[in-house]
């Protein structure tokens, strides 16, 4: 049990930070606990944020957990405030009202920022948005009133999800992808074809593998001479982590922030989770994995022995008439295959009723699947792909031949 007297400070209100101030709770921490975070909400589902554009949700709907739930564990969330700068010598936090807090230790979950790729001319175009917090959501869905075209750049899961909601404020879409598929990431090129053709009997329009030449007040052109006309750009291009904290403490950091099993930085009493960081030379970009980093974190910042073990990735697609999980490794591009260190099983391919289930094996286990399309045995291949089950067992359960 941690004394009364130890100060804790969590430095983002994210999946990750809000899911380490319960761990520590949960792990019988007893000193105090403050959560600081730029944004005006307490921790809501990110993965929501494109239904906030279309007004199918409002962000109260979305939030998880309100500030007094969290005050009730005794864990103070303070909204509206940025970290401005962190001293590891004095160990204090300056925050952007001009109060300075003490910390005994302290949590970097601070996570990423939308990466907006260097597009000449952006600074010119009028209505270009990203979209990583509730804010940007609700000043996409302010500047889509009443206007007609959009076009969207990226085609994963929240670029997909993005235009979507466009369209259903009655906003003609086209949709740029720098790939050669749609969700290069979760699908494979035969996966990516199918969901494809299935969007397009929706009345999306794409732009695959396309270069970006200038963007301008009312058009973007393509490298080729395409200029495609827009009254909203939303980019949706990835993420860049938040690094300027973890720097400024003398953090090891490479692509994210360096961290050990347990989130601990290499500057004593630091530790970080989400988004943000770097373990064993690998970076996560899902929620789950966030939040199970933040609980991670939680259960070693109360000292506590760390034994949970890191979820598969997974994601889904939230679409009218799509259905779509992607989970664990699903040998996108057919390397692993390829080099005799995995099998695909298709066990339905049906284009046409855009239907497309493969199941991945390595070892004799089950490792990933894609499952686009409604799938009887979803749950159960869900499920395999967790627990890494072998295959002729679940082969034999779901009744498809080895």
């Amino acid at each position: 049990m941690t004394t009364n007297g130890q100060m804790t400070v969590i430095i983002g209100n994210g999946v990750a930070g809000a899911a380490a101030a319960v761990a520590m709770r949960d792990s019988g921490y007893a000193g105090k606990i403050v959560a600081v975070t730029g944004e005006a909400w307490p921790v809501y589902f990110r993965t929501r944020l494109p239904e906030l554009i279309s007004g199918e949700v409002t962000i109260e709907k979305i939030v998880m957990t309100p500030v007094q739930k969290f005050a009730e564990r005794n864990i103070e969330v303070r909204l509206g405030v940025k970290a401005e700068s962190v001293d590891a010598k004095a160990r204090t936090i300056r925050l952007g009202n001009g109060e300075t807090i003490g910390w005994d230790t302290l949590l970097l979950a601070t996570g990423s920022n939308a990466f907006m790729p260097p597009i000449p001319g952006r600074e010119r175009c009028r209505n270009l948005f990203v979209l990583r917090e509730a804010a940007d959501a609700e000043a996409i869905r302010a500047a889509a009133a009443g206007k007609k075209r959009a076009v969207c750049i990226g085609g994963g899961v929240l670029g997909l999800e993005a235009a979507f909601h466009l369209t259903k404020l009655g906003l003609a879409v086209e949709l740029v992808e720098l790939a050669p598929r749609l969700m290069p990431r979760q699908l494979d090129p035969a996966g990516g074809a199918i969901l494809q053709g299935l969007l397009e009997k929706q009345g999306f329009r794409f732009h695959l593998g396309a270069k970006l030449d200038c963007l301008g007040d009312g058009h973007l052109r393509l490298q080729g001479g395409d200029a495609l006309d827009g009254d909203v750009y939303v980019v949706s291009a990835g993420v860049a982590p938040r690094l300027d904290l973890a720097k400024q403490l003398g953090a090891d950091c490479g692509r994210g922030i360096r961290v050990d099993a347990a989130c601990r930085t290499n500057v004593d009493g630091v530790f970080a989770a989400g988004d943000n960081i770097e373990h064993d030379g690998k970076m996560w970009g899902t929620w789950l994995a966030a939040r199970h980093w933040g609980n991670r974190a939680g259960q070693s910042m109360a000292g506590k022995t760390v034994s949970l073990g890191l979820p598969p990735e997974s994601f889904r697609l939230k679409l009218t008439g799509v259905d779509l999980l992607s989970i664990g490794e699903a040998d996108l591009e057919g390397t692993l295959c390829a080099n005799g260190a995995a099998e695909a099983h298709v066990i339905a391919a049906r284009p046409d009723d855009g239907v497309y289930h493969k199941i991945v094996v390595a070892g004799g286990n089950v490792c990933g699947a894609i499952l686009l399309g409604a799938c009887p045995a979803g749950r159960a291949i869900e499920k395999a792909v967790t627990e890494s089950r072998p295959w002729n067992e679940v082969a034999a359960e779901i009744g498809v031949s080895r």
